[in-house]
């Protein structure tokens, strides 16, 4: 389930670690991607002091849902407190729309570790 959860962008990864388990349903793809567009969130825009404009997900819905996956499977309790640390990972891709992000290099956009 962490695999599509998390973000990941290839339904394959979906597949590859989880057929043993789904294999049942031949929909899943379609399922999963429809999953996926529900949690979907706006982008929040930061401006920094010197005027630099960053765009960010915080991706409420799906930590809403990973939260609520892992109290369910009993990996959380219920009446505990925990804090949650949220980091960005900036690796080098080649996108055609890509926009400036981290240090104004026009390829370098946020992904999850």
């Amino acid at each position: 389930m962490y695999v599509y959860i998390s973000g990941s962008l290839y339904i394959e990864d979906v597949t590859m670690h989880l057929m043993k388990h789904l294999y049942l349903h031949p929909s899943i793809r379609t399922c999963i991607l429809y999953a996926m567009e529900e949690l979907a969130c706006d982008n929040t825009t930061y401006t920094s002091t010197t005027g630099k404009q960053y765009n960010f997900n915080v991706a409420d819905a799906m930590n809403n849902l990973l939260v609520n996956a892992l109290l369910s499977k009993g990996q959380l309790k219920s009446n505990q407190e925990y804090s949650f640390d949220f980091k960005h990972q900036f690796i080098e891709i080649e996108k055609y729309d890509a926009k400036p992000a981290y240090r104004s290099s026009w390829d370098m956009v946020p992904a999850l570790p």
